[in-house]
């Protein structure tokens, strides 16, 4: 029996998050049991529970004597980091922190936090995980969590529909978004001549602003020297004058008109590829029905789909009995944006953004493969791209796919190696060979099926080495 503290959970005055036996606690500190305890049995939890916003939460231990509260939250698992969200849902993720926001509202609370971590995805759907967040709301016409909001979602997505897709990315791997100074710098280049830590006081004075009523005079002495904006404050403060009331339909709008369509190389692959009827519906090659009567008889009860693009075989193994759930990673953005739109809420397919070998950050931790370990490891049509384009060896791809793996490998070969319209874009090099793919195939697994489903594609089925070797017809 293992217990693991959360690591996210590390400066929560309410408490503290930890993993026992595939279940999630919360311990809640003394100093804020009742609070938390009234949470837990309002109107306000059972609504946003009602409406998929935040896990189903119980109460597991409760001493009035002792001030002991032990909670259990629903586990929501894949757990897709914001590191790992499309554009989409960032978006997603930013309306459903303003729709709780506004109920809480309604209920006499707000959120004090609103950073991407306290967000996971079941499926396509954006659930707020920390209850410790839910507040008793402490300002009039603001919200204390205004400031966090936008550089976690707001000024990010911005950054991505003015083409600065890396800096999208960077925001969520690096902190918690993109601060105002740098967003300002980014959007304005004329105000880089104030310098940035002019920016980051005229922010600081912004941040007051919004919210004066919740400031008290001792916490605005000790934020600012100047007797001059002191007495700004407090004048403010007298008269309630606010830099800019919160609104959220406001804030609706703004994140809805973002365009974050843009054009890429692999973004509408499977569209282009026949693989949706006019009706919507999906339309599966004679290589995907394949697989996926493979994929039916080995009976996983999760696959992970590396380079999945639109996520079209995705959805399908999502739909067999025995399968709990399906991720579907792809470097893409839009292709996985377009996965996002098109899977309805009760499909259990976990969109993620990632590039599958080119991560630097990835090499060096290796914290994804346990996080996202599968019992089968999808990677069709992938393999030559790694390979030919972008010089990765053989035996680093198939020790890659097999740590992704708790048990089966399915990979794809292909003897033509790049190709367009049936024809070879440039000659192979001679080590490129189906028997020297299957020699380094089998350095991680065992090899069940070896099968040509196309004129150039050779599928493996494979098994990791620490299981029985099983025959599959």
């Amino acid at each position: 029996m293992s217990i693991n503290k959360s690591p996210f959970s590390r400066k929560d005055d309410i408490g503290f998050v930890y993993f026992k036996d595939q279940r999630v606690f919360r311990s809640i500190n003394t100093g804020h049991t009742q609070q938390i305890y009234d949470l837990v049995n309002s109107k306000l939890l059972c609504e946003l529970t009602d409406k998929g916003l935040t896990p189903r939460t119980s109460i597991v231990q409760y001493d009035q004597a002792n001030h002991d509260l032990l909670l259990e939250h629903e586990r929501i698992a894949p757990c897709i980091y914001p590191f790992e969200w499309s554009p989409e849902m960032a978006r997603r993720a930013a309306l459903a922190i303003i729709e709780i926001n506004t109920i809480a509202n309604t209920h006499g609370y707000e959120l004090k936090d609103s950073h991407p971590y306290n967000v996971m995805f079941r499926g396509p759907n954006p659930v707020f995980v920390d209850l410790g967040s839910i507040v008793p709301k402490s300002t009039k016409t603001g919200w204390i969590a205004i400031d966090e909001f936008e550089r976690s979602f707001l000024y990010p997505l911005k950054a991505y529909a003015s083409g600065m897709h890396q800096n999208f990315h960077r925001a969520y791997l690096y902190s918690n978004g993109i601060p105002f100074e740098e967003h300002v710098i980014a959007t304005h280049p004329i105000l880089r001549l104030l310098r940035r830590h002019r920016l980051k006081q005229i922010s600081r004075v912004i941040s007051v602003l919004r919210n004066i009523d919740v400031y008290k005079e001792e916490q605005i002495e000790k934020r600012f020297r100047s007797n001059v904006l002191r007495k700004a404050f407090r004048f403010a403060q007298k008269h309630d004058l606010r830099f800019k009331r919160f609104r959220p339909t406001v804030l609706r709008k703004k994140l809805n008109s973002l365009n974050l369509s843009t054009k890429s190389e692999w973004g509408d692959y499977h569209e282009r590829s026949g693989f949706y009827s006019i009706t919507g519906n999906t339309k599966l090659s004679k290589r995907f029905e394949r697989i996926l009567e493979l994929v039916k008889e080995l009976q996983p009860h999760s696959t992970i789909d590396i380079a999945g693009n639109q996520g079209v075989l995705a959805r399908e193994i999502a739909r067999i009995p025995c399968v709990n759930h399906v991720i579907c990673g792809d470097l893409d953005s839009q292709a996985i944006d377009q996965l996002v739109k098109n899977l309805r809420p009760e499909e259990s397919v976990y969109p993620a953004n990632f590039n599958f070998m080119g991560e630097i950050w990835q090499n060096l931790t290796k914290e994804r493969a346990p996080r996202l370990r599968s019992d089968l490891v999808l990677a069709l049509a992938l393999t030559h791209h790694l390979i030919l384009t972008q010089q990765y060896t053989l035996d680093s791809i198939i020790e890659g796919l097999a740590k992704l793996s708790n048990r089966y490998i399915m990979v794809e070969f292909m003897p033509l190696g790049l190709w367009t319209k049936d024809t070879p874009t440039r000659p192979t090099p001679d080590f490129y060979t189906v028997e020297w793919f299957r020699s380094g195939l089998s350095k991680q697994a065992s090899i069940l099926l070896e099968e040509k489903v196309g004129k150039n594609r050779i599928l493996f089925l494979a098994e990791k080495h620490s299981h029985s070797n099983d025959s599959i017809k």
